[in-house]
């Protein structure tokens, strides 16, 4: 339960190739409350501010590199075994809303929680995600 902030978040590909899909710098936070809610949200370093105060009125080319550079949802969350589900109810990409994203739970020696899940790379492999909080 509580916040956590990001220490990194890496997916380690099938031929061993790691990257840092927001760069090594990234930051983020994480929170799950008793009552079951539950938010999460990474950024890439080092975003450029919009040209406007609104992003309703900022150019599309820069509204688009803030949404490719910002990651968010939130909803309920549930614990299964060593598993946490985040059943999604808002989301920055609307593609997550309605989603179960079901991620491995790992309690570090140094007190950090790793979440991870594998998925399809879309070329018959699979890569596996892994973020790294920490209090």
């Amino acid at each position: 339960m509580g916040g956590w902030r990001l220490r990194r978040w890496t997916i380690t590909h099938g031929d061993g190739r790691i990257v840092f899909p927001f760069g090594d710098k990234a930051s983020g936070l994480i929170l799950y409350t008793p009552d079951g809610a539950m938010s999460a949200m990474i950024a890439e370093a080092g975003r450029t501010a919009l040209s406007s105060a609104s992003m309703k009125t900022a150019p599309e080319a820069e509204r688009a590199g803030a949404f490719s550079s910002f990651f968010a949802y939130g909803g309920r969350f549930e614990i299964e075994g060593d598993e946490v589900v985040h059943h999604v109810t808002t989301a920055l990409n609307p593609a997550f809303v309605g989603t179960h994203q079901r991620r491995r739970m790992q309690f570090n020696a140094d007190g950090s929680l790793t979440l991870s899940a594998d998925e399809q790379d879309g070329q018959g492999g699979v890569r596996r995600h892994a973020i790294e909080w920490e209090r």
